[in-house]
Protein backbone atom coordinates (compact mmCIF):
# COMPACT_ATOMS: atom_id res chain seq x y z
CA UNK A 1 0.00 0.00 0.00
CA UNK A 2 1.54 3.26 -1.03
CA UNK A 3 0.54 6.59 0.45
CA UNK A 4 1.24 10.10 -0.69
CA UNK A 5 4.05 11.26 1.60
CA UNK A 6 2.75 14.81 1.67
CA UNK A 7 -0.37 13.68 3.51
CA UNK A 8 -0.38 12.40 7.08
CA UNK A 9 -0.20 8.64 7.38
CA UNK A 10 -3.21 6.65 8.49
CA UNK A 11 -1.71 3.54 10.09
CA UNK A 12 -5.12 1.90 10.38
CA UNK A 13 -5.03 1.49 6.58
CA UNK A 14 -2.24 -1.05 7.08
CA UNK A 15 -3.63 -3.00 10.01
CA UNK A 16 -5.57 -5.60 8.01
CA UNK A 17 -2.90 -6.18 5.39
CA UNK A 18 -1.10 -9.51 5.33
CA UNK A 19 1.53 -9.61 8.07
CA UNK A 20 4.94 -9.97 6.41
CA UNK A 21 8.33 -8.30 6.30
CA UNK A 22 7.46 -6.32 3.14
CA UNK A 23 4.47 -4.73 4.87
CA UNK A 24 6.56 -4.00 7.95
CA UNK A 25 9.18 -2.33 5.79
CA UNK A 26 6.48 -0.26 4.05
CA UNK A 27 5.06 0.91 7.37
CA UNK A 28 8.53 1.79 8.71
CA UNK A 29 9.44 3.69 5.57
CA UNK A 30 6.17 5.60 5.55
CA UNK A 31 6.41 6.61 9.20
CA UNK A 32 10.04 7.69 8.81
CA UNK A 33 9.09 9.79 5.78
CA UNK A 34 6.18 11.36 7.62
CA UNK A 35 8.35 12.25 10.60
CA UNK A 36 10.91 13.79 8.30
CA UNK A 37 8.27 15.79 6.41
CA UNK A 38 6.07 16.92 9.28
CA UNK A 39 8.16 17.01 12.45
CA UNK A 40 11.39 18.95 11.91
CA UNK A 41 11.92 19.41 15.66
CA UNK A 42 13.07 15.82 16.20
CA UNK A 43 15.87 13.52 15.16
CA UNK A 44 14.78 9.95 14.61
CA UNK A 45 17.13 7.48 16.33
CA UNK A 46 15.45 4.10 15.95
CA UNK A 47 12.19 2.53 15.00
CA UNK A 48 10.75 -0.84 16.01
CA UNK A 49 7.68 -2.55 14.66
CA UNK A 50 6.42 -5.82 16.14
CA UNK A 51 3.35 -7.59 14.82
CA UNK A 52 1.41 -10.62 15.89
CA UNK A 53 -1.97 -11.93 14.77
CA UNK A 54 -3.95 -9.18 16.50
CA UNK A 55 -1.61 -6.26 17.21
CA UNK A 56 0.97 -3.93 15.76
CA UNK A 57 3.33 -2.48 18.36
CA UNK A 58 5.23 0.60 17.25
CA UNK A 59 8.15 2.15 19.15
CA UNK A 60 9.78 5.31 17.85
CA UNK A 61 13.00 6.43 19.54
CA UNK A 62 13.90 10.05 18.97
CA UNK A 63 15.63 13.14 20.30
CA UNK A 64 14.36 16.68 20.39
CA UNK A 65 16.72 18.94 18.50
CA UNK A 66 16.36 21.45 21.33
CA UNK A 67 17.46 18.80 23.88
CA UNK A 68 19.63 16.28 22.01
CA UNK A 69 21.04 14.57 25.10
CA UNK A 70 17.69 13.03 26.06
CA UNK A 71 16.44 9.94 24.23
CA UNK A 72 12.64 9.76 24.14
CA UNK A 73 10.30 7.00 23.05
CA UNK A 74 6.80 7.05 21.63
CA UNK A 75 4.98 3.74 21.90
CA UNK A 76 1.68 2.84 20.33
CA UNK A 77 -0.19 -0.45 20.05
CA UNK A 78 -2.80 -0.87 17.37
CA UNK A 79 -5.25 -3.71 17.79
CA UNK A 80 -7.10 -5.60 15.14
CA UNK A 81 -10.69 -5.99 16.20
CA UNK A 82 -12.31 -9.25 15.22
Amino acid sequence: MSKNSTNPIIIQDYIFEINNFVLQDSIKTEIKTQISNFEPRITLEDFLLVEDLHNIEISIYFRLKSEPSELLVFEKTLKRIR
